[in-house]
């Protein structure tokens, strides 16, 4: 199984860039058979049906790159190192391993813990299964995702990732606000860090004006590829969009709502419009 899908359109118009780390739902067999979690509560720790909301992009001259495999088997918008070593056994020494706060709590690159906290495993992973993934999924998808942030970023003088992802209706971040509603959309940009101030701000008025309640950075101000690809002092932009799911699907039964067209028409105006005016915002 190829560790990404990159659909490009006839010609790119512009310098933005849609990605969708956490949309993939591919398991190996040998995965699921060794698990203590069923499939459904899996995909629930994914941002299902996200790079179908963003499939449309392609016509406004932008390309969508989506991540194969689901989040729980490894997790690309994590830093290499992001591993909890005491989840593997006959492993080499660890080089520069860290416990992240997202590692801490069993979201680290190799996810110990579901969404709503159950363990995946029920014993130790040969540390040769980290390695394998590394070496076959992670490292080809920042490749191939650097490769095309660098080759967009030099036909156009500058590159702007969106990194898109969908959010629970709650607040579940440490099941602590379980009952807490979520706004319609936060864009992180790791504190105004990643990206351009007036760049966020147009994107955080294009939902405004549709009717969404719209929030930045809390409490999520974007992860590993937002703050890996984001440099704005050299023309490289960052920006995570999370969608609040109850915006277009059933969250209990993971299907499609009737209001997932509507919502999938205002990604395409996005996506227009930023083809449209991207360049006057970075570039007055």
């Amino acid at each position: 199984m190829e560790p990404f899908t990159l659909h490009k359109p006839d010609i790119i118009e512009n310098g933005v860039i849609y990605s969708c780390p956490h949309s993939g739902t591919f398991f190996p067999d040998d995965f699921l058979n060794s698990i203590n979690v069923d499939l459904e509560v899996l995909l629930k720790s994914g941002d299902s049906f996200v790079d179908q909301l963003f499939a449309d992009v392609t016509q406004a001259g932008s390309p969508l790159f989506a991540n194969t495999y689901g989040r729980s088997y490894l997790d690309s918008s994590r830093a290499e190192n992001e591993l909890d070593m005491t989840m593997f056994s006959g492993m080499k020494i660890a080089k520069n391993a860290r416990i992240s706060d997202k590692t801490s709590r069993g979201f680290g690159l190799i996810a110990q813990k579901t969404y709503d906290g159950q363990q995946i495993y029920s014993q130790k992973l040969p540390f040769a299964e980290a390695e394998k993934r590394l070496k076959n999924i992670y490292r080809p998808v920042h490749q191939a995702l650097q490769g095309l942030i660098l080759e967009i970023h030099q036909q156009h003088g500058y590159s702007c990732l969106v990194d898109c992802h969908s959010m629970p209706s709650f607040d579940f971040i440490g099941l602590r606000f379980i009952h807490q509603r979520q706004p319609d959309v936060i864009l992180g940009n790791c504190f105004n860090k990643s990206c351009d101030a007036e760049l966020s701000e147009y994107i955080a008025r294009f939902f405004h004006k549709a009717g969404l309640s719209v929030s930045f950075n809390t409490p999520y101000a974007g992860g590993f590829n937002t703050s890996h690809y984001g440099n704005p002092s050299v023309g490289q932009h960052a920006i995570q969009i999370e969608l609040n799911r109850a915006l277009y699907m059933d969250e209990d039964n993971l299907t499609l709502s009737p209001d997932f067209p509507e919502l999938r028409l205002l990604i395409k105006q996005l996506s227009q419009n930023l083809n449209q005016d991207i360049k006057a915002i970075l570039d007055p």
